[in-house]
């Protein structure tokens, strides 16, 4: 879910420490560079079929949700403890929960830094 779904965009510059390529574009040092993390966890030459949310993926998905080197968040333990407590305590009360509306109707929050869902109707 967490390579799947996009909670954070960074917003966070870098810049380049020596001259390189990216996809055929030539930086020099210094240069500033915007990484996209949501387009790297949608990478196809990473991950097949990246578009499509399958919970049956064989073992731990490596992803950037929560960053990675010395930029990696340090709320990440806790934020994954969160999920799946919250996750699974809701799912173990509700076994019938489900989407009330068409998942198409779902609506996002226009931010550019967090995202987050408008509304969430379920029925059980």
């Amino acid at each position: 879910m967490l390579r799947y779904s996009r909670l954070f965009t960074s917003t966070e510059v870098r810049v380049t420490t020596e001259p390189v390529e990216l996809e055929g574009v030539e930086l020099g040092a210094g240069e500033p560079v915007l990484p996209v993390i949501v387009a790297a966890n949608r990478d196809p030459g990473v991950y097949p079929d990246p578009g499509r949310l399958d919970i049956t993926r064989e073992g731990p998905a490596a992803h950037l949700a929560f960053g990675h080197g010395p930029h990696f968040c340090l709320g990440a333990i806790l934020a994954r403890r969160e999920m799946r407590v919250a996750i699974g305590s809701v799912v173990n009360r509700y076994p019938k929960l489900r989407l009330a509306v068409d998942e198409s109707e779902l609506t996002y929050v226009p931010e550019l830094v967090f995202r987050g869902l408008q509304a969430l109707p379920v029925i059980w």
